[in-house]
């Protein structure tokens, strides 16, 4: 499933990258956002791990340079600049909001 979601994640910044003139299209990257589907994730994985929730939530925090996660409130100021105005040269691009996290 990782892979079908990173895989799926680059062929959607590919396509953005080639949008027609003319069109505005950007994409927000979001890291390990406090999210249900990260919280699913993270039992998910320490029930196959063997470790507690708390080893992996410890585990999950510690490669997040900001150490913690990224609460979805966080995300929504960057949705509401990008749909503004004051984004009209803004397009093509892949904004990570993510605390620093890069998984290469």
């Amino acid at each position: 499933m990782v892979r079908a979601y990173s895989l799926s994640v680059a062929q959607l910044i590919g396509m953005i990258r080639t949008a027609p003139r003319g069109v505005t299209v950007n994409a927000i990257c979001p890291g390990f956002v406090l999210t249900d589907m990260v919280e699913d994730s993270m039992r998910k994985f320490a029930r196959d791990s063997g470790k507690s929730p708390e080893e992996t939530r410890a585990m999950w925090v510690a490669k997040i340079p900001m150490g913690r996660f990224i609460d979805p409130t966080e995300v929504v100021p960057l949705v509401l600049f990008l749909v503004s105005d004051g984004a009209g040269a803004i397009t093509m691009q892949a904004i990570n909001v993510d605390g620093g996290f890069c998984p290469n």
